[in-house]
């Protein structure tokens, strides 16, 4: 699949894609990325290298004409209810067992990074989708952990981000959407 492939936007200009619209452009995105990209996999490369290839490819279906939302990997920053920006917090979301991987940043363990984020930079009110991604031979039996921590990003004290996916990166991506898929299913399978 290469970049004229991409899943044409069907919701009116500046009005944020629905569910269904989302999870076609993300499936897209993570195909795209694994088709285009085979050798950050097959180098084991970290999964962040193939992140932002994922959000490389959902940059164009997301960021168009009239819209406030953009595509960001590893985004660490925040407004707070008191309108003041610094580093990005959210109690609810578990820091601890995000799969062995150091998400928060440095030693404090309310500071928290996703793996890619649709939102509208600067404010809370538009937290479209989280992303948490681990690649497979890494996964190991830390998926439960995973999908709590994107609970956790969708509770109202943890950003109140509308969606939440743990991607599995291999040949054959896998996803889970949080609250809507009972387990991993190949990506675009739906």
């Amino acid at each position: 699949m290469s970049s004229t492939d991409d899943p044409a936007p069907t919701e009116k200009a500046g009005q944020p894609p629905g569910r269904a619209e989302l999870r076609r452009f993300l499936a897209a995105a993570v195909l795209n990325a694994v088709c285009e990209e085979p050798e950050l996999l097959e180098d084991d490369a970290h999964e962040i290298s193939m992140m932002f290839r994922i959000g490389w490819c959902l940059v164009p279906m997301i960021e168009r004409d009239g819209s406030d939302l953009r595509v960001d990997c590893e985004f660490n920053r925040m407004t707070d209810a008191g309108g003041v920006r610094g580093p990005k917090r959210a109690p609810d979301v578990d820091t601890k067992h995000s799969g062995g991987n150091d998400h928060h940043c440095g030693t404090r363990p309310d500071l928290i990074r996703p793996d890619l984020i649709v939102h509208r930079r600067g404010y809370n009110d538009l937290n479209l989708l989280v992303v948490e991604a681990r690649k497979k031979k890494g996964l190991g039996d830390n998926l439960p952990g995973i999908l709590n921590r994107l609970r956790g990003f969708r509770s109202e004290t943890g950003l109140s981000y509308q969606h939440a996916v743990a991607v599995v990166l291999s040949e054959t991506p896998l996803w889970q959407w949080v609250d809507e898929d009972e387990e991993l299913v190949p990506v675009g399978s739906d």
